[in-house]
């Protein structure tokens, strides 16, 4: 897709910035619908969050109905394996539906064995995001970049639960690789070396100041505006627990000796 920031087509909304954050508190504090369950499995809790968000937004008045938001998104030609993409022209904005049941993609800590060792190794690995892993990952981009990214509400369909989201028009070009590692190095973010986390072709990133990684930051997700700032956009956001947090920084570190 194509972006420019163009604020002056923008609806002002400000009573509705505040979705994501209240859907967050709710899935991540003691207010879930489903408590935590010690030794849950991924999948289960993704289905916990899930039904705990889905009572949010009963509550909230969120709860969309799925026949219209589905002939846009039909007639659109935009979308990937994240979203379902549809442009409102009227309000200058981009809606963004997860696919059912998936909650687009998050990045996390795990060990794989080593045969040359004998012994398990840690590694970041993409996979598909819980609910909340995916809500804190729109957190972080509205935070770390100043985006906009709204949270519209949900639906129900035969495959589970969707999350509509919607974020600001920007257009522009892709920028280069090199003018990644230079945002991204004004930011105050250093590159990890060696960890793509999804394909060869992108960048991994972390702020330990912040502990905040960027992963997925290839060119097609930074944009080159008309003013010649470049913008990231739709990078998997993970704030690093310690474990991740010490994996991040001795792989940077040792890079520099």
């Amino acid at each position: 897709m194509s972006y420019e920031k163009d604020d002056s087509r923008r609806v002002p909304r400000p009573a509705e910035t505040d979705s994501l954050r209240a859907a967050y508190r709710f899935l991540g504090g003691s207010e879930a619908a489903v408590p935590e369950s010690p030794g849950e499995s991924h999948a289960e809790r993704s289905t916990r969050e899930g039904r705990a968000l889905w009572k949010w937004a009963k509550e909230a008045a969120r709860c969309l109905k799925p026949e219209a938001w589905l002939a846009r998104f039909e007639e659109s030609e935009e979308g990937g394996q994240e979203h379902r993409v549809w442009y409102s022209n009227e309000e200058g904005r981009y809606y963004k539906a997860t696919h059912a049941g998936r909650y687009g993609w998050y990045a996390a800590l795990d060990y794989r064995f080593n045969k040359r060792t004998q012994e398990d190794e840690p590694y970041v690995g993409m996979g598909n995001a819980t609910p909340l892993q995916y809500l804190d990952r729109l957190l972080q981009q509205n935070k770390v970049f100043s985006d906009d990214i709204v949270l519209e509400g949900v639906w129900i369909e035969a495959d589970g639960l969707v999350i509509l989201t919607s974020q600001r028009f920007i257009q522009g070009n892709p920028s280069t690789p090199g003018e990644i590692l230079e945002v991204m190095d004004v930011l105050g973010f250093e590159r990890i070396p060696g960890l793509p986390a999804n394909s060869e072709d992108c960048f991994s990133f972390y702020d330990r100041r912040t502990r905040t990684a960027a992963f997925d930051a290839h060119t097609g997700n930074y944009i080159r505006v008309s003013c010649g700032d470049v913008v990231p956009i739709d990078l998997v956001m993970v704030r690093a627990d310690d474990a991740m947090h010490d994996y991040l920084c001795r792989r940077i570190d040792g890079a520099k000796q």
